[in-house]
């Protein structure tokens, strides 16, 4: 077996990612499910009517937060409304999908009516998305 240095290197070559490289995978990842245009609105590449409404919800939020670092869009939050509007539910449906995934940690409520996804969760909501 190897002496510790040998697999210390081997673990850090092949598993340790820096930051760029980390939101360079979550970004592919994002584009094999939308495309952005010019003003920040998602463009499915997925058949978002066969997904369930909670995927749909975490699905616009992804794309808000990545609009948003893309310097598309002016905040990272959504309404209810908005995202109602977008996936062609009701807003009462939006709001008890985001109120779901509130539970699993992965939406946060700034302030009432606008939700938006978790930082650190867009990973598994990508990964998520992508079994879909």
């Amino acid at each position: 077996m190897k002496d510790d240095e040998e697999q210390a290197k081997i673990v850090r070559d092949r598993l340790v990612v820096n930051d760029e490289a980390f939101f360079g995978e979550l970004v592919g990842e994002a584009s094999k499910l939308f495309r952005l245009d010019e003003k920040g609105d998602p463009h499915p590449l997925v058949e978002l009517t066969k997904i369930s409404a909670k995927k749909r919800v975490e699905f616009y939020l992804v794309a808000r937060h990545l609009a948003n670092i893309g310097k598309l869009k002016e905040k990272t939050t959504a309404s209810d409304k908005e995202m109602a509007a977008f996936l062609g539910i009701t807003a009462e449906e939006a709001q008890r999908r985001a109120s779901d995934l509130k539970r699993e940690g992965k939406v946060e409520v700034p302030e009432r009516g606008e939700y938006k996804l978790v930082a650190g969760r867009i990973g598994d909501v990508l990964r998520d998305l992508g079994t879909e």
